[in-house]
């Protein structure tokens, strides 16, 4: 060791060294008071309320348990009521759920699609950690609830919210037409809109429905019965049958239109109606009785019968004797119906008068008639006198089928004489018509029955007749087919003719099933019979057609295989309904189809009026969760659509539009398609995805199609053309154009635009009617904004009404609106009007409701007492949002985890946004003078410690009441509480100040002299106890000495410590800049200096004799002007070595952190400051004290660049020890020209030097090196050594950087560490 070193060692016998000492906080004799606060469950629910007393201790105190949420302790208070405590003593607080309470959201089903619309929302009781129960549906009339979590746990907080959806009920609504048609049962969503035509009954008046049906489905079902007003008159149709010439039959003559009082039975034919049947060939003989019908349907058939008449033959003539007895002997007579055969008993009767001339003179001249077939339709008396044997014949022919006459028969006649022909000889042939002929010379004869030539030979050609095959439908006259006699019936065609279907009849109830030969549809027509010669009628049948129901298990298998078909009669029900179908897991929900794309309901019961592809619809008990995705390529466009729905129900997704999409893509991005329905999987996998692509512009379609047809309405024989379009927008709303004489199913309609204008159509669907008009009711609100109006969703009402008649739209009732007459910014297109007339152009009906204002409040709540602190109220419209932020409010502290901001959609309940809070209390940490951070601390109702709060590295110097923290600003406590423990105070600030751990460290100094009785040793003789502080504002500061019952302490501290040597100063010890105690030779200047206080006490002479035979450990403490010891982390152990010895043995144990406790005797005196306390060193020097042994050091590596020659004295290491501070000081001498950076590498890691000075704590380079090195400069750097262990090695080596980038190395320099000397070698 040099001799500056020995010399440092002699003045400075203060060793600085830190070891841990244990449970120094509570010494031996103390007891704990614990206060455990804990759940049922036994786990912590609270921090555990603790107090520490000396045993002997007394204790009365009431502890509040501390609150926490959702949690009621038991007990609420605890007191604490201890006597001469003698053992630890343990209570415990047990909290119980607390009933806190929960939220029920009430979820109803929306009537237009299967989203979801909140009703209410309510407040339930419950416990907390309790589960939510199955209790909590609410009771919808026309709703079923769907099922919902109920093992959901109730939140501490409150916060726990349950959600109950509501699904509609479908319900029936059944129509008794009473003989109409026209309207189709509905079975539908209870609240969904009902439109209903009026049914049609021909010859009635539609009068209403009995009961009134209602605008929506009722939460039943229903029947409603058609009241029908009949015409005072309706149409008869007069069926007229005439009795066939040759049976008792009956055939078709006629059919005259009458009218007659509806409701009258008829017996007769109406008077004024002329049948035209003449008298004399026609005899009435029946009327069939019939009731007359309002719808035109009755029928009166009336039957007449043919009259008879008499051909009288008289022959045999005698001309007597001279006249005398002339005459006719004997006479024969034909009687016959007219019209009727007779051809064979004519022939019989020349065959009995031996003669064919019969005249209708009694002479017997002619004319005369020869042959008749046909019965004429008079009486007639023949008279036959020629009874020649001489044979005449003439020859008549008829046209066969194929147009090729044959003889049909000969007539003879007996005459002596040559016949002429008359007009009798062209008799009617049944079937045929005289068409030409020749006489006996071969003359041609009169194309009219008349006399003409020579009778015998002549020959007559008859032309064959054709009937009329007449068809009748629905008791009219449709079509009437010419047939030739004896030619079959189905040589008309008529067996492939279908007539119209009749107007009057319900569309599409009835199929055309042939044609029958009666009305009754019994008898079909044998269109292989021959033609009579007479007019035929054949009745066409209409059967109710036979409709197809298929039914499916899913929708998506529709088309394919069928698990049911039937086929069922027009206007029936299925005969009997199946039974419900199975499909896994899902559970049955009921049969739907769909019509023109919307979804209908079906049930089994109802009667069938189309043909049906029936699909079953499942749900489950099982939630499952869907997401609906909107991207342009591979970006979202926008937030995707989430929630839950029971599987197997289907739900329907329409693509996000406008200002749904994100920026950017709200327009000018259109999806491939506009909806999309989705039924979801029990399994999962519930997604879509809507593909959006990029287009200025997309076509669009509307279509203006006959429902009847299916093709587009056809208006003076020219089809309406398609409307076409392109357009930007994304949806469309289109109205039906007017077409006269026709109505549309809608008044408008709305379509999302895809991609693909072959997608974009949008179809009126038009029916004939003339006499009715739709009529639109729209019900817009206000915008949120206040700012225009929309569309109310699914308010579109339309209905259909008579032209001419006026309308009105109803005042409804919206839930946070008010009708607005008369709108200042109502849509221009769609003006305000709540009545008009309608025209053949339609009505439209506008109403406008302006959304109520509101009154809201947030709420600032104490989470303790859940009662508000501070409210804040405004007013916004009716489903605004709104949004309140988080306060700051004194004394108390946000709960964790609350977003700062909340908001709420503004409904017609209690409005309110609630904050909650924890009442609190704030800490100040007060260091050198300034705040340096603020604690916000919740209020427990537990006792509070301000010295466990602290920062860790810094020592308590008391509480005040503001940051200045002075002596007139000293926090005070309610009695019988301090610092340690006390009740805080709601909103209070208690500043601490806070000092940092390199104050109250325990330090020594060691006085040695030559004794005299010890033969001149040099010994130990006075011990100095010191530390320091930083400033004057304690009670006390002091030493507490292990093993003594009472601390040290003293009222005066000092800014400097000097000691001195022969009266001169030898040493000044003073608090520098870094907080540290430090020492100079000289006379510190106050620049150097940094405000603090040093303390010192000096053993006593008892005292040094003890710590020179036991020893002594000492720890400093101050007392903070609030009345709390504060001990220093570190306590000081030191024994005496030997006489001889010059110094002490010191060592600091290991840092063991402040502990603190109750000064009983505080005030707020502040302790006394002076400016020095000084005292004599030595008046000699003393020896060098004995080193231990140094430990082998390993072997230094050399240095990689360029190393200086060993014998320079630059770049040497030379240090200086400072035994108070533990430091230890490394100096070398450089040449600064020569370097731009110089420093040490001490055991490796490089110590960069800031800077070079002349000399180095006084010293300069010539007295440190040598004169090979004077008036070089000096560069240093300090090392604390405090927890380097013994033996611990030190290798230092010098550097610098030359100007050219070389690394320079000095010798290294190896020091070993040792305890209770310091450095060696």
């Amino acid at each position: 060791m040099n001799k500056t070193k020995r010399v440092l060692s002699v003045v400075l016998a203060v060793l600085m060294l830190s070891s841990l000492i244990a449970a120094l906080a509570i010494a031996d004799g103390q007891h704990t008071v614990v206060i455990d606060y804990v759940f049922t469950n036994g786990k912590q629910a609270a921090p555990s309320w603790t107090a520490t007393l000396a045993e002997g201790s007394n204790l009365e105190q009431t502890v509040t348990s501390p609150t926490v949420v959702g949690y009621e302790p038991d007990p609420a208070t605890v007191n604490v009521t201890v006597n001469n405590i003698t053992e630890n003593k343990n209570y415990t607080v047990t909290y119980y759920p607390a009933n806190v309470g929960f939220t029920v959201n009430h979820y109803l089903q929306n009537v237009a699609d299967n989203n979801y619309t909140l009703d209410k929302t309510e407040h339930v009781g419950g416990y907390t950690e309790s589960e939510v129960g199955g209790d909590l549906a609410e009771t919808y009339p026309g709703f079923a609830a769907l099922l919902y979590n109920t093992k959901a746990k109730v939140a501490a907080d409150g916060s726990t919210v349950v959600e109950i959806y509501y699904d509609r009920n479908y319900y029936m609504m059944s129509f008794n037409l009473d003989g109409g048609y026209g309207v189709e049962p509905i079975y539908a969503r209870y609240g969904a809109s009902v439109k209903v035509e009026n049914p049609t009954k021909p010859g009635y008046t539609f009068n209403g429905w009995e009961p009134t049906v209602p605008t929506t489905v009722p939460a039943e079902n229903t029947t409603y019965k058609a009241k029908w007003q009949a015409e005072k008159t309706a149409k008869v149709s007069v069926v007229i049958w005439g009795e066939n010439a040759d049976d008792e039959g009956y055939s078709y003559i006629k059919s005259v239109e009458t009218t007659a009082p509806v409701g009258s039975t008829l017996t007769a034919v109406p008077s004024g109606t002329n049948l035209n049947m003449e008298t004399k060939l026609w005899e009435l003989k029946r009327v069939e009785q019939t009731t007359v019908a309002a719808d035109g349907s009755s029928v009166l058939n009336v039957y007449y019968d043919r009259k008879e008449f008499t051909l009288t033959f008289n022959y045999d003539y005698s001309s007597g004797f001279l006249g005398i007895g002339a005459g006719y002997n004997k006479t024969g007579t034909i009687t016959a119906k007219w019209g009727a055969d007779i051809g064979s008993r004519f022939l019989a009767m020349n065959a009995a008068a031996k003669g064919s001339l019969w005249s209708t003179n009694y002479n017997g001249a002619g004319p005369w008639t020869s042959f008749l077939q046909i019965m004429p339709e008079e009486n007639r008396t023949y008279y036959c006198r020629n009874t020649s044997n001489t044979a005449q014949s003439a020859y008549y022919y008829t046209e066969g089928l194929d147009g090729k006459y044959v003889l049909k028969h000969t007539v003879d006649a007996y005459s002596g004489s040559n016949l002429t022909i008359t007009a009798e000889d062209f008799y009617t042939m049944e079937g045929f018509t005289y068409d030409h002929g020749t006489d006996g010379e071969g003359k041609p004869l009169p194309k009219e029955p008349g006399d003409a030539g020579q009778w015998s030979g002549a020959k007559f050609y008859y032309k064959r007749n054709s009937y009329d095959l007449v068809f009748i439908s629905n008791n009219t006259e449709v079509k009437k087919s010419k047939v030739k006699f004896e030619a079959a019936l189905g040589t008309s065609n008529g067996e492939s003719f279908a007539p119209s279907y009749p107007s009057n009849f319900e569309p599409n109830a009835f199929e055309f099933a042939g044609w029958y030969q009666d009305p009754e549809g019994v008898k079909p027509v044998d269109w292989n019979a021959k033609m009579p010669a007479a007019s035929v009628t054949v009745y066409a049948k209409w059967a109710p057609k036979n409709h197809t129901v298929k039914a499916y298990l899913t929708k998506e298998v529709v088309g394919g295989e069928a698990i049911y078909i039937y086929h069922v009669p027009h206007g029936t029900a299925v005969p009997s309904a199946p039974v419900n179908p199975t499909n896994g897991n899902y559970t049955f929900v009921g049969w739907f189809y769909e019509e023109n794309g919307v979804e209908k309901a079906f049930d089994f019961s109802m009667p069938v009026v189309k043909d049906l592809n029936l699909y079953a619809k499942w749900s489950s008990n099982t939630l499952v969760t869907y997401t609906i995705y909107y991207k342009s390529g591979d970006i979202e466009i926008a937030e995707p659509t989430t929630g839950s729905a029971l599987a197997g129900t289907t739900l329907t997704f329409e693509a996000k539009t406008g200002d749904e999409l994100n920026e950017g893509y709200q327009s000018g991005y259109f999806p491939h398609t506009g909806s999309h329905s989705l039924t979801m999987d029990i399994n999962g996998n519930n997604e879509f995805t809507f593909v959006y692509v990029a287009k200025e512009k997309v076509g669009y379609t509307v279509r203006y199609l006959d429902k009847a047809t299916g093709e587009p309405v056809v208006v003076n024989g020219v089809p309406t053309p398609d409307k076409t379009g392109e357009t930007s927008d994304a949806i469309i709303t289109e109205k039906f154009k007017v077409i006269t004489g026709y109505m549309p199913d809608s008044y408008q309609k709305r379509l999302v635009l895809s991609a693909d204008p072959e997608k974009n159509v949008i179809t009126f669907w038009y029916t004939k009617d003339e006499h009715h008009a739709t009529i639109q009711k729209n019900y817009w609100i206000q915008n949120v904004d206040g700012n225009g109006y929309s569309s109310m969703p699914y308010s579109e009402i339309s209905a259909v009404g008579n032209i001419g008649t006026t309308y009105s739209a109803d005042v409804i009732t919206i839930t946070g609106f008010t009708y607005n007459p008369n709108p200042a910014n109502a849509h221009t297109e769609h003006p305000a009007l709540a009545s008009g007339v309608l025209t053949a152009n339609g009505l439209e009906l506008n109403m406008y409701y302006d959304r109520n204002t509101i009154e809201y409040t947030v709420k600032h709540v104490d989470a303790n007492t859940n009662e508000a602190f501070e409210s804040e109220t405004g007013s916004a419209l009716f489903g605004a949002q709104v949004i309140g932020n988080e306060g700051t409010f004194d004394g108390y502290m946000p709960i964790e985890d609350q977003p700062k901001q909340k908001s709420i959609i503004i409904g017609m309940g209690t409005n309110e946004i609630i904050f909650y809070y924890y009442p609190c209390y704030y800490i100040g940490h007060v260091r050198s003078g300034s705040l340096n951070n603020t604690d916000t601390i919740r209020l427990t109702g537990s006792k509070a410690n301000l010295t466990a709060a602290v920062t860790p590295g810094y020592l308590y110097g008391g509480a005040f009441t503001n940051e200045a923290c002075d002596a007139d600003h000293v926090q005070t406590f309610t009695q019988g509480e301090n610092a340690i423990n006390f009740t805080p105070v709601k909103g209070e600030t208690y500043y601490i100040w806070e000092v940092s751990e390199t104050y109250l460290k325990p330090r020594t100094y060691a006085v040695s002299k030559h004794l005299q009785e010890k033969n001149g040793q040099l010994c130990v003789v006075e011990l100095y106890l010191m530390t320091h502080a930083d400033r004057q504002e304690y009670q006390y500061m002091g030493f507490e000495i292990v093993g003594e019952n009472a601390a040290i302490s003293d009222r005066t501290v000092y800014e400097v410590v000097n000691a001195t040597k022969g009266g001169n100063l030898y040493q000044q010890m003073y608090v520098g800049l870094d907080g540290n105690m430090a020492a100079s030779k000289t006379e510190v200047v106050e620049a150097d200096r940094r405000a603090g206080y040093i303390a010192m006490y000096k053993l006593d002479a008892n005292q040094f004799a003890k710590f020179k035979t036991d020893g002594l450990t000492f720890q400093p403490y101050w007392v903070t002007l609030d009345g709390i010891i504060v001990r220093g982390v570190n306590c000081r152990e030191c024994t005496y070595k030997d006489d001889g010895e010059t110094q002490i043995n010191a060592n600091n144990q290991a840092r063991i952190g402040s502990n603190v406790g109750i000064y009983t005797n505080a005030s707020q005196q502040t302790i006394d400051v002076a400016y020095s306390y000084v005292f004599e060193a030595a008046d000699v020097e003393v020896a060098t004290p004995e080193v231990p042994v140094t430990p082998e050091i390993p072997e230094v590596p050399e240095a990689p660049e360029m190393t200086l020659n060993s014998g320079a004295m630059y770049l040497r290491a030379q240090y200086t020890y400072e035994m108070m501070t533990n430091t230890v000081k490394f100096i070398s001498a450089i040449d600064v020209n020569e370097c731009i950076e110089y420093g040490f590498v001490i055991n490796g890691e490089v110590v960069k030097c800031e800077e070079a000075a002349q000399t180095v704590d006084g010293y300069d380079a010539n007295y440190l090196f040598g004169g090979s090195v004077n008036g070089a400069m000096l560069m240093s750097c300090n090392m604390l050594l405090d927890g380097l262990v013994d033996g611990m090695p030190l290798n230092v080596t010098p550097y610098y950087v030359a100007l050219d980038g070389t690394v320079v190395y000095g010798e290294t320099r190896t020091l070993v560490y040792r305890q209770w000397v310091g450095l060696e070698g």
